[in-house]
């Protein structure tokens, strides 16, 4: 779960706010009048985000070839690694 801060407390507290970031390793909101505007967060819990979003892009696209009939069944699989096998 997201910590929440605002910007006041983010201003004057920097260095703490950078130390949560690395110890949660989850955002920490920012808000602005009580509503949230920003995240914050370390470097590798970016990556991992970004990461986990390429992944499930993937597996969507993938999806999305198998409900259209661009896919390789099981069986032409297998006769193709037996055919590479045998050489």
């Amino acid at each position: 779960m997201p910590i929440n801060s605002n910007k006041i407390v983010f201003q004057d507290n920097y260095s703490e706010i950078y130390q949560l970031c690395n110890q949660i390793k989850e955002p920490v909101l920012l808000s602005k009048e009580g509503h949230e505007e920003l995240a914050v967060m370390s470097l590798d819990t970016y990556h991992k985000l970004i990461g986990r979003y390429d992944l499930y892009t993937a597996i969507e696209a993938g999806m999305n070839q198998i409900d259209n009939g661009q896919y390789v069944s099981y069986e032409d699989m297998k006769k193709h690694f037996d055919k590479l096998n045998e050489k």
